[in-house]
């Protein structure tokens, strides 16, 4: 398993999407981010993301949620991106993209959005070019070091997990991106409480997610969370190593939107969801009692 910091372009995407409050557990907003970036580029930041964060917020579409945030594949390096940046979305074609199926799929989600989005990442684009350059790029290359430390843990707990590339994003926090290409976790950074070990339990928790497919993104969620506390309570070394970084990010989720919604599904009761909010340092346990369905 090779660790290595994930693409400028998903970076560019990743950090439109934190700026932006969407509704459901897919959700990748976060305020300490957003200060992160306004503190280096103050201008830019309150001209050029904010006034739009609302309007994107706005046009989501819950309905076509995977789909747009599967938007970190579209291109593979930033140039390809820069090279349609002037057109509209829908005028693209295959020859435009390194992933036609997604571009498809982003062509037929509510023109609203995905029109706003990307014209939003080409107005961003060569402001965000130099943050990177400056201040993700370098820190990623030394998160990637200390991560790659725990490799051996991981594979040991999910050998197959060697067969893929796992990459990591500076603005993706306590989350994760899973897709057919790649894996994306959030590194270790200064504006977050991430450390090493608990990036390596973002790992895990992405390559369960992963095997849980993406047919229903919140449910697979729910699984790899819950395969995930009942694979760290068992007492192999690897999983004593990486458990109470496992409790660490297990307390820091926001798990008000995935809870709410399985509730009304029927998944969990609403005892089990006010458990789970009221008690993050408690989680792991939770989780485990959890992991033969509802009580």
């Amino acid at each position: 398993m090779e660790v290595q910091p994930t693409d400028p372009f998903a970076e560019l995407v990743l950090h439109v999407l934190a700026h932006v409050r969407t509704r459901g557990p897919l959700d990748l907003h976060d305020e300490r981010y957003v200060a992160w970036a306004a503190a280096r580029t103050p201008e830019l930041s309150r001209v050029k993301v904010q006034p739009d964060a609302g309007l994107l917020a706005d046009a989501w579409s819950d309905a076509e949620a995977d789909a747009l945030q599967g938007w970190t594949d579209l291109h593979h390096e930033l140039s390809g991106f820069v090279r349609t940046k002037e057109r509209a979305l829908a005028e693209l074609g295959d020859d435009d993209v390194d992933d036609p199926e997604l571009l498809a799929r982003l062509q037929a989600s509510s023109p609203v959005f995905t029109e706003l989005f990307h014209a939003q990442l080409g107005l961003l684009v060569h402001w965000f070019a130099g943050l990177h350059a400056v201040h993700v790029a370098p820190a990623l290359a030394a998160a990637c070091t200390s991560v790659g430390e725990h490799c051996a843990s991981v594979l040991e707990l999910a050998p197959s997990l060697g067969r893929f590339r796992v990459e990591l994003a500076w603005s993706l926090g306590p989350r994760v991106r899973v897709s057919r290409r790649r894996i994306i976790v959030g590194a270790p950074a200064t504006w977050n409480d991430l450390d090493a070990e608990m990036t390596a339990v973002l790992v895990l928790h992405a390559d369960a997610v992963r095997r849980a497919g993406a047919d229903e993104p919140a449910l697979a969620r729910w699984s790899a969370l819950v395969e995930l506390a009942d694979a760290l309570a068992r007492g192999s070394n690897a999983a004593a190593r990486l458990r109470d970084a496992h409790a660490r990010w297990l307390a820091q989720l926001d798990l008000a939107p995935l809870c709410r919604a399985l509730a009304r599904s029927g998944r969990i009761t609403a005892a089990d969801t006010d458990a789970l909010l009221d008690r993050p340092d408690d989680r792991g346990d939770l989780l485990r009692g959890l992991a033969r369905g509802p009580t």
